[in-house]
């Protein structure tokens, strides 16, 4: 399914698999170019995304999360939302 969605993103692509699903990405690098591949998990791999969008406020909101005590690996949006859904 990947290879069909190669134009969405052509930079990377990721894939993990847990019980309940497996969850896919292809990815344009925009921010962090460098940065984690994606899935990306939280510290315990509890909570596990992909996202194709950009989060307007993740820098307010990765300061604020940080501030709870969240441990970013990378600067993208999507770190952001894994911490961000563990409330």
């Amino acid at each position: 399914m990947l290879d069909v969605m190669t134009l969405r993103g052509p930079d990377d692509a990721g894939v993990v698999e847990v019980p309940d699903a497996v969850l896919g990405v292809r990815r344009v690098s925009i921010i962090d170019v460098a940065g984690r591949r994606q899935p990306i998990a939280n510290e315990t791999e509890a909570v596990r995304a992909v996202l194709y969008s950009k989060i307007s406020d993740r820098p307010m909101l990765r300061e604020e999360l940080r501030g709870l005590g969240h441990v970013f690996r990378s600067s993208t949006d999507t770190d952001v939302l894994v911490h961000g859904s563990e409330g």
